[in-house]
């Protein structure tokens, strides 16, 4: 079973498949695309690349919460929400985009965070949560996960997320962004790899 890393774009994941190869380990990169347009496109050939095989899907967030420096968080609940859904200027049918519990979660990456996941079509500028999300302790936003999971998840044996937090939610977001997003690469890298050889 080779370690295959899916990601919106391959420079979320090419540190932790050079470090990888680098140690001996099989491993295959695939971009399923950035936004969540290209993940949905995309998504069911990345899925039969990654059938039966062990998926690690990669990439960047930013929280709704405090931020002071970059971390990395897995996926709990993934919930499609637009903003302007979010901010109550739109509303959504109901049933035609219900939650998706993060499944099949493997034991490898139980000791990081859990966090909510809200995916839309852009990101956001307006931290405002509806008050349905009281009771979420951790809340952030990715664009491409919720366009792909499910399939990619029901194909592969195993299927775990690794997010990197770069920035907070809001107008300095892109900036934080472009700060952290190298330094999350680099924090996933290594994350996975001590995990995968069992040296924490």
């Amino acid at each position: 079973m080779k370690i295959v890393l899916v990601s919106a774009a391959k420079f979320e994941s090419t540190p932790t498949f050079e470090l990888l190869k680098s140690h001996g380990i099989n491993a295959l990169q695939i971009e399923v695309g950035i936004g969540p347009l290209n993940a949905a496109k995309n998504c069911r050939q990345v899925a039969a690349q990654a059938q039966d095989q062990h998926v690690v899907f990669m990439g960047t967030a930013g929280t709704f919460g405090e931020f002071n420096k970059p971390y990395l968080v897995t996926a709990g609940e993934v919930i499609w929400l637009p903003t302007s859904v979010r901010t109550s200027q739109a509303y959504l049918i109901d049933g035609i985009e219900p939650p998706i519990p993060a499944i099949k979660h493997s034991a490898l990456f139980q000791g990081l965070q859990t966090a909510t996941v809200i995916c839309c079509p852009a990101i956001s500028k307006i931290t405002t949560l509806p008050p349905s999300f009281s009771t979420h302790t951790h809340v952030v936003e990715n664009l491409e996960l919720y366009s792909c999971i499910a399939e990619i998840s029901e194909s592969a044996s195993q299927f775990d997320t690794v997010l990197g937090i770069t920035n907070q939610i809001g107008e300095s977001a892109h900036v934080q962004w472009k700060m952290n997003f190298q330094h999350c690469a680099k924090l996933s890298a290594e994350y996975i790899l001590s995990k995968l050889t069992g040296k924490n």
